[in-house]
């Protein structure tokens, strides 16, 4: 492959390039599972390199790569959700306490948009997040409190280090100090095949947290399994049921029935203990009495 090819499929972009783009999440990817604790660290980390005097300054803060693959008028999102979706959280609270006006009338570019093929219920409460409380969808809730550790983190700071923090975060390509994202475009490799797929299993062995209820999904729905015709069809159902049994066993009374146990800590998606249930793995539950 020639320098310049590979240049064209891996590049840094500010995130301001990313304003205005349709982001979509395929139904092999997990929810949104950021803790706090690594949203905070991130707003650390881009404060920090915000803060740094003329003569320390570095050129850019990179964060980790994007892979994506363009789907007509959208990018499909391989790997990055976790990422792309913390960057939308913090943006979306700046513009709504911070600016009090839309990116559109102070960037000339709309907030890019996370639209899902199963949870499509997530694109709506994004726009309109709600107190973690308040909902008993798990993607909903991790969503939430991201959003509040986001307003915590803010909540010590006054109107300029805000118009700071944003000034950096949202730099065009051609301001010295910025943040960027590696971009990987895969879009020629996966005409007509399972490389997305592929790539999404592989690169997040080893990082946090896949679990391996989430990596059998990713093999679940695999376009080869199925005729031409209806694989599309037949991953939607299957991902859709399976979000559908996730649900139903985060409800506390359902998980106590067949667990044994009020407490799901064990699990960090709980469709995983019917999969140690049918492979015979012995499951040992404290009562808590």
């Amino acid at each position: 492959m020639s320098d310049v090819r590979v240049q064209e499929k891996l590049r840094l972009k500010n995130i301001y390039e990313l304003l205005g783009e349709h982001f979509y999440i395929p139904a092999y990817q997990r929810g949104y599972r950021w803790s706090e604790i690594q949203v905070r660290e991130l707003l650390d980390d881009i404060w920090e390199f915000s803060q740094q005097t003329s003569s320390e300054k570095s050129a850019f803060y990179c964060l980790q790569p994007i892979v994506v693959v363009k789907r007509d008028d959208f990018w499909e999102l391989v790997d990055g959700q976790q990422r792309l979706t913390t960057l939308y959280i913090i943006l979306h609270f700046l513009e709504k306490e911070h600016l009090r006006r839309q990116l559109q009338e102070a960037y000339k570019k709309p907030l890019y948009t996370l639209e899902y093929e199963t949870r499509l219920e997530s694109a709506s409460f994004l726009k309109n997040i709600r107190p973690a409380e308040e909902t008993n969808n798990i993607d909903f809730f991790h969503i939430a409190r991201a959003y509040e550790a986001v307003s915590e983190w803010f909540d010590g700071r006054d109107f300029n280090e805000n118009n700071a923090f944003l000034s950096v975060l949202l730099a065009k390509p051609e301001t010295a100090q910025s943040v960027k994202v590696i971009w990987y475009d895969l879009t020629d490799e996966c005409v007509g095949n399972d490389y997305a797929v592929d790539v999404f299993s592989r690169i997040n062995i080893g990082k946090i947290p896949l679990t391996n209820a989430e990596l059998v999904k990713a093999l679940f729905l695999q376009c080869h399994h199925f005729d031409a015709d209806q694989a599309q069809l037949k991953q939607i159902q299957i991902a859709s049921e399976w979000d559908s049994i996730e649900k139903q066993l985060q409800m506390p009374d359902f998980w106590y029935f067949i667990h044994g146990s009020d407490s799901g800590a064990r699990y960090e998606t709980r469709i995983e203990f019917i999969f140690d249930l049918m492979k015979g793995k012995r499951v040992i539950v404290k009562s808590g009495v």
